[in-house]
Parts: structure tokens; sequence; C-alpha cells
């Protein structure tokens, strides 16, 4: 049987998938007493030197459903609404079919990110925000007519801010072990 010249091994024969080292652990929010901003850029700091690009309130907004699963009443809903969708299509045209579409679809701007259902017939809506996000003139509206409609709407950029909103909201959040000092 022919043997490799350069790794002794039968020629035809696959070779040995290199080892892999172990994967960096993954960077984990610890400085609680910073602002989310404040801790966002710890975390890109520490990126080589890179800012973490994307929408940080994505890491926001699941530290806020994991508070809101255990500050609320048990057998609360808690549900994402994906309103934000980059459009398919590569002419202008096909973008322009797809938002029509979405918006037959039920798509509906200005929506907030968080729906909460409570037990009794209640709801609670949260929009995430970066700590310096701001809401534009479509999610101030339709958040003003939801408010006088009888929902209550709050803006969240952090923990701290989704239990000031569960408060505001006249409901007495469940101790959890995410409560903010």
């Amino acid at each position: 049987m022919p043997v490799s010249a350069t790794r002794g091994r039968p020629a035809g024969a696959v070779a040995p998938r290199p080892r892999r080292s172990a994967p960096e652990p993954a960077a984990v929010m610890v400085h609680h007493g910073l602002p989310l901003a404040e801790e966002l850029d710890a975390l890109g700091a520490s990126a080589g030197g890179r800012r973490k690009r994307g929408r940080p309130e994505l890491q926001a907004q699941a530290a806020v459903v994991e508070y809101l699963t255990t500050a609320l009443p048990p057998g609360t809903v808690i549900a994402r609404v994906e309103n934000a969708a980059q459009a398919s299509g590569r002419t202008p045209q096909q973008r322009m079919r797809f938002h029509q579409m979405r918006k037959r679809q039920g798509m509906c701007p200005g929506f907030p990110d968080l729906a909460c259902f409570l037990p009794g017939g209640r709801t609670f809506l949260v929009e995430m925000k970066a700590a310096n996000g701001v809401l534009d003139a479509r999610q101030e509206e339709l958040h003003a007519h939801l408010r006088s409609i009888g929902h209550p709407t709050f803006v969240a950029r952090c923990v701290l801010s989704a239990a000031d909103a569960v408060r505001a909201a006249g409901l007495t959040p469940r101790r959890s072990r995410l409560d903010p000092a």
C-alpha cells in the first residue's frame, strides 16, 4: 500500500480533523452597578477594541423578559412581537411589495416589542430601546393611542426601567433574583 510522503498515511486516506481549542467563554454582564450602555461599551472594548455592532437592545430584552417572567403574576404570557424585518428582494419594487405584504398580514409599524397578557384580561406592553435610543414618530403616536384605549405601554432600557414600568402600571412585582437593588 503506497504511503503519503508528507504524513505517513496510506495514499488516499483522509487526514484527521485538526483539534479545536476550547471555545472562549462568552462575555457576561457582571457590572450590575453600571448603566446598560456602559456595560455594553465595556463588552465592546473587550472584544479586540472594537465596538459591538447590531442591536444592543436585544441583549437587554432577554434580561427584561427573564425579569418579567418572574416578577409578573403566575400565568402571565409574555410574547415578543416580531415587527421589524429586513425587506427581501433585490430591487426597490420587490422590497416595496414585501413591505406591502407584511402590512396586509398585520404588521403594525411602531408596535411595542413585548406584549404581556396578565390573568384577568390585563395587558402590559413594553418597547425596548438601547440606552441612547429614542422613539420614532410612529412609535410615539401608536403608544399614545394604546395608552388612550387602556393598554399600559412603557419604554424599557434595562431591568431597572422594566421594574419601574411594572410598578407604574399599578402592579406589585413578585420577588425575583433579578430584582434591582
